[in-house]
C-alpha cells in the first residue's frame, strides 16, 4: 500500500512521529532518512567511533542507516532502543544477519547494565522526553567512562514555521542542552550548529539550524 504522507494532518504526523507505528510509521520513517540524511551524516562524524566500539543508538527509526553507521570503523558492535514495536520489527527485519540487537525500551530505562557502551547516538527524541535531564542521565549510566554522547536537535528557530511541531514537541536552546548534560553527570560539553535548507510548503525553501550535542 502506497501512503501520500501530503494527505496526513498535522496532529497525525506529530503523533507519528513520537511515535512511529504502522504502515505510516513505515512511509514516515523511510522519508526522514532521505529529509534527515545531512544530520545523520555529521552526527556519525561527531561520534568519534573506534575499532571495537559498541554503540548504543536511541530512536533509531526503520534501521535502514544502521550499515552506514557500523561502517565507520572496524569490529563495531550495536545495540539499539525504540518506543515503537512497528520499528523494532522493520529494523531486525532489514538487518538480518548482522550482529545488531534491537529492543522495545525508553530511554528513561535502558535495558542495559552500567557502562555497557562507548558510544551513544540520540538523534530527533529530546522533543519527547518530558524529563530531558533524567533521560539524559540514564545514558551516562549506560556510557562507559571516557564514552560520548552524541545528540541531534533541531533549534527551536527552526521549529517554529511548521504547524507539526505545536503538537508534542518540546525544542531547547543551546544553553539548555549544555545545562541538561551538565546536570546529568556530563562535563565536556560542545555543540556544533549543522545549518540547512529546507523545503518547506508551497515549494519555498527555508533555512534552519540543527544542533549537534557531543558530551563526554
Amino acid at each position: 500500500m502506497t501512503i501520500d504522507l501530503s494527505q496526513l494532518d498535522v496532529e497525525t504526523r506529530a503523533r507519528q512521529l513520537g511515535r512511529l507505528e504502522g504502515e505510516i510509521g513505515l512511509a514516515i520513517a523511510e522519508s526522514l532518512n532521505v529529509v534527515n540524511a545531512g544530520v545523520h551524516e555529521r552526527a556519525f562524524g561527531a561520534l568519534e567511533a573506534e575499532t571495537g566500539s559498541r554503540i548504543l543508538e536511541v530512536g533509531f527509526g526503520n534501521g535502514h542507516l544502521v550499515p552506514k553507521l557500523l561502517a565507520l570503523a572496524g569490529d563495531l558492535s550495536y545495540a539499539g532502543i525504540d518506543i515503537s514495536e512497528t520499528m523494532v520489527d522493520e529494523a531486525t527485519a532489514f538487518n538480518k544477519g548482522a550482529a545488531v540487537e534491537f529492543r522495545v525500551a525508553s530511554s528513561a530505562d535502558i535495558p542495559f547494565a552500567s557502562s555497557s557502551f562507548d558510544r551513544v547516538l540520540v538523534l530527533n527524541t529530546i522533543y519527547f522526553w518530558p524529563d530531558p535531564s533524567a533521560d539524559l542521565a540514564e545514558i551516562r549510566r549506560v556510557l562507559r567512562p571516557g564514552g560520548r554522547l552524541v545528540l541531534g536537535a533541531l533549534a527551536p528557530s527552526g521549529a517554529r514555521s511548521n504547524p507539526v511541531f505545536r503538537h508534542g514537541f518540546e525544542f531547547y536552546e543551546k544553553d539548555q542542552l549544555s545545562h541538561m548534560c551538565t546536570a546529568a553527570g556530563f562535563w565536556r560539553i560542545s555543540i556544533d550548529v549543522f545549518n540547512e535548507v529546507k523545503e518547506a510548503a508551497g515549494g519555498s525553501r527555508l533555512a534552519v539550524d540543527y544542533y549537534i550535542v557531543s558530551a563526554d
